[in-house]
């Protein structure tokens, strides 16, 4: 299987890397030599106490030991599925203050597309594509962000004003400019349309690109539609060992649910942490691009949200960092080796759960 890679919009001023899966190398920057060397032994003696084997033969920079005592771990743990639908370069950064652990995002990203799979399971059983749906949208708040649907929703809260509706963004910007009187359904037709003029898009048009299913947005259901139903994790579990799916189905749920379980655990602990920053961050990119079906609006938006972050000087292109202090305790050197494998375990599981969504139609069509 081929896959389709997509460059993510980030403008040519501000460098990016380009890789195809995580770097076959872990860069590691050293400063303060001696208090980075300590931390790299505490972290190479953790690291071999939680599985990660030391490598053997002679080494004689302790540098080269960390990094093949991680790349080989690396090399095992990290499936195929993951490294067809997932991007990011491992950073590991040593210096006098300790050791700092990143998954910088990269340009190169792949596109997968939820409607296939969805609708199908959605025919099987009602509530059960959504739920994989809301495992997917976890990975957001879990170290490994995802250009998504949610992430759409987000990106355009403040170009359409947490407007939900044409109507709404309408009204919101007649009431920016001071205008509070309310137009007839005639004079609210002709400000859509000159709205659509104005601005591109509206929130119409977001609503288009998921097929009608809000929900997708995190928006509210629009009057008179039903509302959709989504499975609890012990009913799938349940559903999963009494329902005859096809085997493909049956797979791709399996694999949300294991997904889901290795979330569980360290809640809380992959969240974007602003606390020991020295200037402003705001963290952009992403692991890969998933769209409904139709992309065009998923890409615009991305690109308008780096370039503004850009332009505000506060971007920096990276899904997830961890750190640990020079003077950390054993224990504390371990739980950040700990933290660091249960985040690979995520990028593995969730792999296996993307790869349910390559479009290979498009392959096809791209190998024809």
């Amino acid at each position: 299987m081929k896959s389709i890679a997509l460059e993510r919009p980030v403008p040519k001023a501000h460098g990016t890397f380009v890789l195809p899966q995580i770097s076959s190398e872990v860069p590691l920057v050293i400063g303060g030599e001696f208090m980075a060397h300590q931390s790299l032994a505490k972290f190479s003696l953790a690291a071999e106490k939680i599985g990660m084997a030391l490598p053997g033969g002679p080494f004689s920079e302790l540098e080269k030991i960390v990094q093949e005592q991680l790349q080989s771990w690396l090399d095992k743990q990290i499936g195929t599925n993951a490294r067809d639908t997932l991007r990011g370069q491992l950073a590991l950064l040593a210096d006098s203050d300790g050791i700092e652990f990143f998954m910088k995002a990269v340009s190169d990203l792949e596109l997968l597309k939820l409607k296939p799979i969805i609708v199908a399971l959605e025919a099987q059983v009602e509530g059960l594509g959504w739920y994989v749906v809301d495992v997917i949208e976890l990975s957001n708040g879990r170290g490994i962000g995802l250009y998504s649907p949610a992430s759409m929703s987000h990106h355009s809260y403040y170009y359409f004003s947490g407007a939900e509706s044409d109507e709404e963004f309408v009204m919101e910007m007649r009431a920016q400019e001071g205008e509070d009187d309310d137009p007839s359904p005639e004079e609210m037709a002709e400000l859509i349309e000159q709205a659509k003029n104005d601005y591109g898009y509206l929130p119409s048009g977001m609503l288009d690109c998921v097929d009608g299913h809000a929900h997708l947005l995190g928006w509210a259901t629009p009057e008179g539609k039903p509302k959709r139903k989504r499975l609890k994790t012990k009913q799938v579990v349940s559903l999963l060992k009494k329902t005859d799916l096809p085997d493909a189905l049956r797979q791709c749920v399996a694999d949300a649910i294991a997904l889901e379980r290795v979330y569980k655990t360290c809640k809380g602990a992959f969240i974007w942490d602003h606390s020991n920053d020295e200037v402003e961050t705001d963290q952009i990119g992403a692991a890969c691009f998933i769209a409904w079906d139709n992309a065009d609006m998923l890409f615009e938006l991305v690109q308008h949200y780096e370039e503004d972050t850009y332009n505000s000087g506060t971007a920096i292109e990276c899904l997830c960092r961890l750190k640990v202090a020079a003077g950390a305790t054993p224990e504390e050197f371990e739980k950040f080796a700990r933290l660091m494998r249960t985040y690979f375990h995520q990028w593995n599981a969730l792999g296996n759960l993307l790869v349910h969504f390559v479009d290979r139609q498009e392959n096809q069509n791209g190998n024809s």
